[in-house]
């Protein structure tokens, strides 16, 4: 089968995982429980397996070690049958597993290795014939945990192939942006937008003026944030939009993002509009969030399909 979504990315070994009462802050020492490693990728490779879960067909573009543990970590994708054809791999990358606090209200901090891919970047020459081995694509998604320029050349190719494009500014960049004409819809977290658009982290949350700020600035087809409990906000150039939160009690809130960028792409895939697609993909990350991980946590279709049913979305 032809992939219907290309995903390039990260891929990673794991990560330890600690839970707290609440998250230290300088200088405070807390007392942990349970700690354990758990079985956690990276950005693009949760995406890409979020897709596969649902029912879709995905295919991963990246590059991992040669080691054991880079081994174990491609043994993941694929059990779940992500396209593996355009995996590259390195001599040069040792896999380091991060650390992942979790506190009583599922909320997390994170701590990761980035030094692990830094001797051999992901480079777009690297992955130019790769993406272009994907014609019949309809959906490309990208993020920020590989070098800037290998994901956003990536995407203006991927535009320039037909595919629609998504990309996922996480972690938000530490450069300045140029304008992403190319970039058909673009999913930020609520810390991420504020950063895009300038504003200051610390600032009250404003989704209808951030989601203008960064249209215009960037000059993208669609901005959508997801903000958590919050739901998620949309806008493409006419009229802001809002998809409302799902309750739930949240376990752990790592990987609801990529859940979402998944699930609505996904929906996408098969012909949804952006509105129902979101509303799709905002249902995936509520159930995943139930939860603890992030690849265990990644739902099945008939698993959210009756959590739909069950809380009459």
């Amino acid at each position: 089968m032809n992939p219907d979504i290309v995903v390039l990315g990260s891929h990673g070994y794991g990560g330890n995982v600690v839970r707290v009462h609440h998250v230290p802050v300088i200088g405070e020492t807390v007392i942990a429980w349970d700690f354990h490693f758990h079985k956690d990728g990276g950005k693009g490779s949760h995406q890409a397996i979020v897709v596969n879960r649902l029912g879709g067909h995905s295919a991963f573009i990246g590059k991992i070690g040669c080691d054991e543990r880079s081994e174990v970590a491609r043994g993941w994708l694929v059990e779940e049958g992500v396209d593996l054809r355009h995996l590259l791999r390195s001599e040069k990358i040792h896999p380091t597993p991060g650390l992942k606090m979790i506190d009583d209200h599922g909320d997390n901090a994170i701590v990761s290795v980035r030094n692990e891919f830094e001797e051999d970047p992901l480079e777009f020459e690297e992955v130019r014939s790769s993406i272009e081995d994907y014609p019949k694509a309809k959906i490309f998604i990208t993020g920020f945990e590989i070098p800037l320029r290998t994901a956003l050349e990536g995407a203006r190719l991927a535009r320039q192939m037909g595919m629609l494009t998504v990309l996922n500014p996480a972690p938000a960049p530490q450069e300045a942006l140029e304008g992403l004409e190319y970039i058909d819809i673009l999913i930020p977290n609520e810390s991420e937008a504020k950063s895009l658009a300038g504003v200051d982290l610390h600032a009250r949350f404003d989704p209808d003026d951030l989601l203008v700020r960064i249209r215009e600035k960037y000059r993208v087809g669609t901005v959508i944030i997801t903000a958590g409990r919050e739901g998620a906000y949309g806008f493409d150039g006419k009229k802001p939009w809002r998809v409302q939160p799902i309750p739930v009690q949240a376990v752990d809130t790592t990987g609801a993002g990529d859940a979402f960028i998944g699930g609505f792409s996904w929906a996408l895939a098969r012909g949804e509009g952006i509105v129902k697609a979101m509303e799709f993909g905002n249902a995936v990350a509520a159930l995943s969030v139930t939860r603890p991980g992030t690849i265990p946590a990644f739902p099945r279709r008939a698993e959210v399909e009756e959590f739909i049913r069950a809380q009459r979305v």
